[in-house]
C-alpha cells in the first residue's frame, strides 16, 4: 500500500511535472518529490481529502501529521 505502484509513470499537477508519480495503493508516495520540501522523508507517505484535510506518516522521521480543515470556497478551476 505504501510502496510506490506505478513505476516509471510520469505525471503533471498544475505546471510542476513528476518524472516519477509515486502512488502506492490509494496513498502518495513521497519518493523523490519535493512538494513537501525537506520536510518528509522519501518513505513518507500521506493522503489529502477532497475539503483539505491532510495525513502523513513518515516511518523515518518516525512522525505523523494531521491537519484537519474545511474548505468551504468550491470554486476553484481544478
Amino acid at each position: 500500500m505504501t510502496r510506490n505502484q506505478i513505476p516509471g509513470v510520469s505525471s503533471q499537477y498544475r505546471d510542476e511535472v513528476f518524472p516519477e508519480a509515486y502512488w502506492g495503493y490509494g496513498w502518495a508516495v513521497n519518493g523523490s518529490k519535493r512538494d513537501g520540501g525537506d520536510l518528509f522523508s522519501p518513505e513518507a507517505y500521506s493522503h489529502w481529502g477532497a475539503a483539505g484535510p491532510f495525513l502523513c506518516i513518515d516511518p523515518i522521521y518516525q512522525i505523523v501529521t494531521v491537519h484537519l480543515s474545511v474548505e468551504l470556497d468550491h470554486q476553484k478551476p481544478f
